[in-house]
Parts: structure tokens; sequence; C-alpha cells
């Protein structure tokens, strides 16, 4: 078996092809990160005036009684349109009065912290101001909140150079918790993206291995190489070697989405450097999904392993199913049966999942086609325990040594079969014929 491992391994590696198509991908994807960062920092604009009108102040900080419009001493032509007026509620109250008010009014409630002052942005509900928007006016309130300091001190202008006030600002929707809208957020986004990831990688690989696997029964070669070589360790030695440089052609192109994110950032961070830069900005989205119970060390261990144990899983599969293929218009057809098996491993789980569904997720978390398109997004987003996570992955990996057992039986049987793709029925007798030839 290490053999025909080494063998395939460096064929593989020497095959200029896959060479290309590997770096080409990878630089495409450096590009395309670290460009899309890079120009959507320098399409942000923030010279556009604000779509806001009104604020309903609800104010339980040392400031209350203050009118907030002399924060447009400024003279911020964005913003000097806007008018606070003194909500004298609380801030759902607050709210309310913005909804009825206005489809351009929101609520700001101001409360006193240890190191200044505390600054809410509630937009009411079904609101159509974008959280973009709020968070512009929030800034905007947080670096002029200081004349509202002023008035309310009564300070004279020289007494004002002499005070920094400091203010954490922060944006929600009205009835909706910040927290669950983070982990709405994982929930939707890992999936996909991790699903999407490994089916380009099924797809791919499962073609590949297909194509290889027939054409080396065709070969003139194999009837010499089974003289040196068993059937069994042919299959074995390549499914290992196909498996070994996919797992590093996509760690090569993980990488490479890693460093153009990092170039995307620190060129929006010099494009930006007196503001907030997207690279901050990404920065503090990552917070929130860790914050929402996502990306622990021992989650994205695991996490990985189930994904790779996954992989194994499905190109084993493609292996079984070309076992049965002699010519290349039947691995057409014996790939065709594969990619719907990974189809419906991926759609199954995705779409249960937005439905809600834990009972019937809790099923295909166990079930081998299923489970390696929603146990790596699911233990990494913290949705599935890692004991679980744990008996999953066992069970992919008794999986794919029941079906590349059987898929060396299969190719031990057929692999001087000639005429059309055998129907079960005729494998299964081949088999039993087999069996008794070699006992």
């Amino acid at each position: 078996m290490f053999t025909v491992f080494k063998f395939t391994l460096s064929q593989q590696l020497k095959n200029k092809t896959f060479m290309i198509v590997t770096f080409i991908i990878s630089l495409i994807v450096f590009i395309a990160l670290s460009g899309t960062i890079t120009i959507a920092e320098m399409l942000t604009g923030d010279d556009i005036k604000s779509d806001i009108d009104y604020v309903y102040v609800s104010d339980e900080s040392k400031l209350s009684g203050v009118d907030y419009n002399i924060i447009h001493k400024s003279e911020d032509e964005l913003y000097t349109h806007i008018v606070f007026a003194d909500a004298d509620s609380d801030i759902e109250s607050a709210a309310k009065q913005a909804k009825e008010k206005s489809e351009s009014a929101v609520a700001m409630e101001v409360k006193d912290t240890e190191s200044g002052f505390s600054i809410k942005i509630v937009l009411p509900e079904d609101t159509k101001i974008k959280k973009k928007t709020a968070k512009k006016l929030a800034e905007y309130i947080s670096d002029n909140l200081k004349y509202v300091y002023y008035q309310k001190a009564e300070l004279s202008d020289e007494q004002t150079q002499e005070i920094i006030i400091d203010s954490d600002t922060d944006i929600i929707i009205a009835g909706e918790d910040k927290k669950s809208e983070a982990e709405s957020t994982v929930k939707i986004v890992v999936p996909l993206a991790m699903g999407l990831i490994l089916y380009i990688m099924l797809a791919f690989y499962g073609q590949n291995i297909s194509q290889t696997i027939v054409l080396e029964k065709n070969s003139k070669m194999i009837e010499n190489l089974l003289i040196i070589v068993k059937p069994y360790d042919i299959i074995f030695g390549k499914l290992l070697a196909l498996c070994l440089t996919a797992i590093a052609q996509f760690a090569l192109w993980i990488l490479s989405a890693a460093a153009g994110i990092g170039a995307g950032i620190v060129i929006s961070g010099s494009i930006n450097e007196g503001g907030q830069s997207l690279g901050s900005k990404l920065s503090d989205v990552l917070s929130t999904f860790i914050e929402a119970g996502a990306f622990s060390p021992v989650a994205i261990t695991f996490s990985f392993i189930s994904m790779i144990s996954g992989f194994v899983l499905f190109v084993s599969l493609s292996g079984l199913f070309s076992s049965f293929a002699g010519k290349t218009e039947e691995a057409t057809a014996s790939n065709g049966i594969y990619m719907m098996f990974v189809v419906l491993g991926w759609i199954l789980p995705y779409f249960n999942g937005l439905s809600g569904n834990n009972h019937v997720m809790s099923i295909l978390r166990l079930v081998p086609f299923s489970s390696p398109f929603t146990v790596p997004a699911d233990v990494l987003i913290g949705n599935m325990t890692i004991g679980n996570a744990v008996l999953s992955i066992a069970i992919m990996i008794v999986s794919s040594i029941i079906i590349v057992a059987l898929a060396a039986k299969i190719y031990h049987a057929l692999v001087l079969y000639s005429g059309t793709m055998p129907k079960p029925k005729e494998v299964i007798k081949i088999l039993k014929n087999s069996s008794h030839k070699t006992k």
C-alpha cells in the first residue's frame, strides 16, 4: 500500500496542472479578500447627510434637563438638521414616541458610567434607518457631548479647555436582544460558509478520484501491476494519497485567505488612520461572534477534525462508486450518484437548521452522510457538546473504513471486468464467486 501511496502522491505533486491551479487559486483568494477590504474602505463615505431627523432623549444621567440641541455647536452640516427632544420617560417609551413621530426618528438613552457617560441609540421596531447611520450619529453625539456637559456645569470657554469627557456608544433595535442577534448571524453564516467550502472540495476531488480509478483500470499496465500489488493496496493507497494532497491544498487556500484578510486590514488601517477602519470593524464583529460562544480553541480543533473526517468519508464513497465503473462515461454516471449524496448531505442539515427543528438535527448529526455538513459548524459555534462531536467523528471514521474495505473488494472483483457497468445483483454474484475462489 505504501508503494502505491508514494507513487500516487509523487504523480499528483508532479502534475503541473494541479500545482498551477493550486497556486492560482491561492493568489486569487489572497487578492480577492485583500482587494475587497481595501476597496470597501475606500468607498466608505462619511460625507452624506444623516437620514435621521429626530432624536427622543431618555436621560438618566447627571446631564438630565439640558437641551441636547447644544450639540450642534460643532456646526457639522451633516447633523445640524437633527432635532433633539426630551422624552421625559424611560428608553422603551422614548422608542415608542420615536416610532409614532416619524420613520426618521430614533431614541437615545444616556446614563452615567464610572469614566463618563454611556450613549445608546435605539432604533424603533420596523425602522428603515440602517444601523450604520445610527452608529455615525452615536459617534457624532459622543464627540460633541462635551457641549452638553459644559452647559450643565455652566462653564466658561476657558474652563472647558481643561475638561475631557469620556463616553461609550451602542446601537440596538427596540425589542431585539443584542446577543441573540449575534448568535442568529453566526448560525446562518458559519454553516453556510463551511458547507460551501466542503461542497466545493468534494465536487472537485470526487471527480478527480473517479477519473483516476477508471483510468487505472483501463491502463495496459494494470495486469502487470496486479502481479506486484494487491487490489486492496491499490485502492487504499490511491485514496490516502489523494486525501492528503486535498487536505494540503485546502490548508494552503485557508492560509491565503487569512493572509488576504490580514493584508486588507493593514491597508484599510493605513487608508483611514484618523477614524475607525474596516479592519477594526472586522475585529469588532469577530469579538461579537466570540461573545456568542463561537471559535474557542477546543471548538476549532474538533471542527477541523470533523471536517477532515467528513471529507475522507465522502472521498471513500466516491472511490466506492468509481469501483463499479470501467469506462469514462460510466465514471461520469457513478460520479453523478456520488454528487447526489453530497448535495443531499449538505441541503438537509442546512435547511433543517434554519427551521430550528433540534430533534431532527440531533439525528442528522449522527448520520454519516449528513454529519460532515453539520458537525463542523455546530461544534464551532457551540450548538453541540464536544462529547457528541467525538461520537459523530467516530461514526464517520468507522463508516469510512467500512466503505473503503467494500470499495477495495469491488475493485478487486471488477478490476479486469469488461463490458457494461454491472448492476448491484451482478456485483454481489461476482463478489461471491470471488470469495469462493479465494477460499
